[in-house]
């Protein structure tokens, strides 16, 4: 099973810097077709704005409308 989505805020954004031991594996779940988004202010905030493809970087409107059309949700 796959999920539908990967949504990253906070610190987790940085999980998606090209540095970090996991950014193959979101890399990996992308090319399968998982949406894999993050928080623009929070990638500002740690200063991965030219790190992390644009295409990947969004607004909490839409993180919070997945989140509430979402069948299920896993979170830490």
């Amino acid at each position: 099973h796959k999920p539908q989505a990967i949504l990253l805020a906070n610190t987790g954004v940085r999980l998606m810097d090209p540095a970090s031991s996991v950014s193959t594996v979101l890399a990996e779940f992308k090319h399968a077709g998982v949406d894999v988004f993050a928080c623009g202010l929070c990638v500002e905030f740690y200063g991965l704005k030219d790190k992390i493809a644009k295409e990947q970087i969004t607004n909490m409107y839409a993180i919070c409308e997945y989140l509430f059309s979402a069948d299920k949700i896993i979170s830490p």
